[in-house]
């Protein structure tokens, strides 16, 4: 009777330990991937500023020299003739506007892809640091379903 008791406790054990196992080995994959998300997020973020305050440079530079009339639509290959189609400026804001708005997706999918590292870390809580503000910051929980 004891050698029963004894295969059926080696057995619980396995089964408890296995059970346990195959719990965490998707929390780290989630970790893993929320890794990967927030770094991917981080990233995007850089080159969505990046583009953004660059595009906003260039547009400034190229209104600033579209309103003092500055070169104005330079032909090289007849200097003797007028004004030609564009001027710089026109042309550098343009650029400028292209470039900044190329980087609004860049912005759009870094806020996506933090909140996917947000979801996949842990759960956001509302935490009041002083009595008239909240911020929103990612926590971790330990839910036990009995």
């Amino acid at each position: 009777m004891g050698d029963k008791k004894h295969i059926h406790m080696k057995r619980l054990l396995l089964v408890a330990v296995l059970s346990c196992l195959v719990r965490t080995l998707p929390a780290q994959q989630d970790s893993q991937a929320a890794a990967y998300y927030y770094k991917k997020s981080k990233t995007q973020r850089g080159v969505g500023i990046a583009l953004l305050a660059s595009g906003a440079a260039a547009f400034t530079v190229g209104a600033a020299i579209w309103m003092n009339g500055f070169a104005d639509g330079l032909d090289f290959s007849n200097p003797g003739a007028e004004s030609v189609g564009m001027d710089t400026g026109e042309v550098v804001m343009i650029l400028g506007a292209v470039t900044a708005g190329s980087g609004v997706p860049f912005l759009i999918s870094a806020g996506v892809n933090r909140k996917k590292a947000m979801r996949l870390s842990g759960e956001l809580r509302s935490v009041r640091v002083s009595p008239d503000k909240r911020v929103t910051i990612p926590s971790l929980t330990l839910k036990l379903d009995l």
